[in-house]
């Protein structure tokens, strides 16, 4: 489980058990009678996953692929997809490790991928542990300016492609994990009929550039 950068995801592991325990947080007291919990964030690149987790969740070990991209020698905050296979790899591993000993964390990514959070719930269910989804939105447009305002951005057709299945998303995992909480992580009120009109924006966009 080595990465570009020599890390070991059991080592990162055993630090994060330790710095819990040294800062006298018990990271397996999270969930239903002591559990250990997995959060899973969910969202639309732009929707502020990122800042939610460390805020919600700063007593947490966090796997974070944006994060895990700056370690790579290759990096390049412009082109950050030359690295994103190594990272999925790297936090893949450190999740299962993190499962594998128990070990309550955060796994920061889009979450739309189901299958995969499907394979951490059995994963974690094995060891007694809950799985959380944090499913975090913001206005298609606060996403977008969001994602043109920071260093590392995104394709713009990723980010609808992701924004319109984010309900979706929400719907499935709702069928497998423990508890969802969602968060509305823009300035702007949620209004319903506005998010609607935001997901059909992003449909018509994927739709116009022959991605629906």
């Amino acid at each position: 489980m080595n990465g570009a950068n020599g890390t070991d995801a059991r080592a990162i592991v055993a630090r994060a058990s330790v710095n819990v325990n040294g800062a006298g947080e018990d990271m397996n007291a999270n969930g239903t009678n002591g559990a250990g919990v997995l959060v899973v964030m969910v969202g639309t690149p732009g929707s502020g996953k990122s800042k939610v987790a460390r805020e919600r969740f700063a007593h947490l070990p966090i796997v974070d692929m944006d994060e895990l991209k700056k370690t790579h020698p290759d990096y390049d905050p412009k082109n950050p997809a030359t690295v994103h296979a190594w990272s999925q790899r790297e936090a893949i591993a450190q999740a299962f490790a993190f499962l594998a000993a128990g070990v309550s964390f955060v796994f920061d990514s889009t979450g739309m991928n189901v299958a995969r959070v499907a394979s951490f719930v059995e994963q974690a269910r094995e060891r007694g542990m809950e799985v959380h989804a944090c499913v975090v939105r913001a206005s298609l447009a606060e996403c977008r300016a969001r994602n043109q305002a920071r260093a590392r951005t995104v394709a713009e057709h990723g980010i609808f492609e992701r924004f319109a299945m984010v309900d979706a998303t929400e719907s499935e995992l709702r069928r497998l994990v423990n508890r969802v909480e969602c968060v509305w992580n823009d300035a702007r009120a949620f209004d319903r009929l506005s998010w609607e009109c935001d997901v059909l924006e992003a449909e018509e966009m994927l739709r116009a550039e022959g991605g629906a």
